[in-house]
């Protein structure tokens, strides 16, 4: 087994799950900004357009 290749995995893995945390926590009230702006500027929110 190729020990010194699955150690730079597992560091690696390691620093996406971290990167991660940081996203997860991030995205989502962005999302929601971004969500409410599109369906604000499109006439959706109004009541303007039907589904």
């Amino acid at each position: 087994m190729d020990t010194p290749h699955l150690d730079r995995e597992i560091r690696a893995s390691l620093e996406d799950l971290e990167c991660g945390r940081g996203f997860s926590t991030a995205f989502p009230p962005r999302r929601r900004q971004i969500m409410e702006r599109t369906l604000q500027e499109s006439g959706w929110k109004d009541g303007l357009l039907r589904w």
